[in-house]
């Protein structure tokens, strides 16, 4: 059941974007409109995973709001009081029934809100480096600042299940004394358990789907128990929820899908697991039929591939550009060329190579480069 719809103003990267953002009664969906009636990168929260809070006018706009969950937060902007009004009480009113249906008790994970990059010329940590084209920004993904590369050169496992890139500040309050230690809930790693996961972590992709980092920290912490790091987090809890099976889904559909269970739920005449189950039903049906896209071979025989491609570690599901590709986390990039060392273009493997945009490098994993 549809609750509410409307048009809001999101802190993106770069500043303000709108958004248009519909509430459910279980879910929110929100995309950047392209049209009368469409939209495109839609994302969805489930409500059972989410928090809402206000925020207070100032010089950065009024009739402010946070949405947060454990896949992304950010603040948004409605045009007026009444509205901020309605969004606020609506969204904590179903939070609180979603929550309750589904037996969910404990705190919610959440991610932390980033500063925007117009807002920062200088580190926020005690250096105050000015940020030039060659010393970039990063932010933090405990506390959301935005540092320098110097500052932020060191990892944590927070409620992704993987190492992602902290400022030293918050390395030091989730228990790293020292850039080489990796604690866990039993103590202090070994230095060969150091060494090991110091070296695995060298592969991994520092982004996510709203980052423009780049670079490899070289330093991973094992976050400790919630309770023991509980204040020295602004937003983000230690312990990783599990996933459902629905959030798992949500997260590899396409632009398309994404709409098109949007539309089920809008009408009200099936839940959102529904009409999840429907939508796999018919691409399954499809897929035995024969109708497979022709454009490549199907994800499962991506490592038979020997054309130029990389692998997604992060979605780019917001992105903030008409010439800027959408993709999920561990989609397979057919890469066309090569922008710069920051960006890449090619398309999803399966779509119709017309579809092909930008994306940053610091998302993908490269299989196969484009040669020189």
């Amino acid at each position: 059941m549809l609750v509410q719809e409307g048009t809001v103003q999101k802190v993106c990267r770069k500043g303000l974007q709108a958004r248009q953002l519909f509430l459910f009664c279980d879910i929110i969906v929100y995309g950047t409109p392209v049209g009368k009636d469409k939209y495109k990168s839609q994302a969805i929260l489930e409500l059972r995973g989410c928090a809402i809070a206000n925020v207070e006018d100032s010089a950065d706009g009024a009739n402010g709001f946070t949405i947060q969950s454990g896949k992304k937060s950010f603040v948004a902007y409605a045009s007026t009081r009444t509205e901020k009004a309605e969004w606020v009480a609506n969204i904590t009113r179903f939070i609180e029934l979603s929550r309750t249906a589904a037996g969910v008790t404990e705190p919610v994970a959440t991610r932390a809100v980033w500063v925007s990059d117009k807002k920062v010329k200088q580190c926020m940590m005690n250096c105050g480096a000015n940020f030039t084209l060659v010393n970039r920004r990063h932010h933090c993904r405990n506390c959301g600042k935005c540092v320098c590369g110097k500052c932020s050169n060191v990892k944590a496992i927070l409620n992704q299940q993987k190492p992602e890139r902290v400022c030293t500040m918050c390395h030091r309050k989730l228990g790293g004394l020292a850039p080489s230690d990796v604690p866990d809930s039993k103590g202090v790693a070994s230095t060969e358990t150091v060494k090991s996961k110091a070296a695995d972590d060298d592969s991994d992709s520092d982004s996510d789907s709203s980052s423009d980092d780049e670079g490899e920290p070289t330093a991973v912490i094992a976050g400790s128990s919630a309770a023991a790091v509980a204040g020295a987090r602004d937003s983000v809890t230690v312990e990783a929820p599990d996933l459902t099976n629905s959030e798992r889904s949500m997260h590899a559909m396409s632009d398309s899908d994404r709409m098109e269970l949007m539309e089920m739920v809008k009408s009200g005449t099936m839940t959102m697991d529904e009409a999840m189950a429907k939508i796999d039903k018919k691409k399954s049906a499809t897929a035995t039929a024969g109708g497979s896209n022709p454009f490549e071979a199907p994800k499962a025989d991506a490592a038979k591939l020997t054309v130029p491609h990389c692998v997604a570690q992060y979605a780019n599901d917001d992105p903030e550009g008409d010439d800027e590709l959408t993709f999920a986390e561990d989609d397979v990039i057919i890469l066309t060329g090569k922008v710069n060392d920051e960006w890449l273009a090619g398309y999803v493997q399966g779509a119709d190579p017309s579809t092909k945009g930008i994306f940053p490098a610091a998302f993908v994993e490269i299989v196969i480069p484009v040669p020189e």
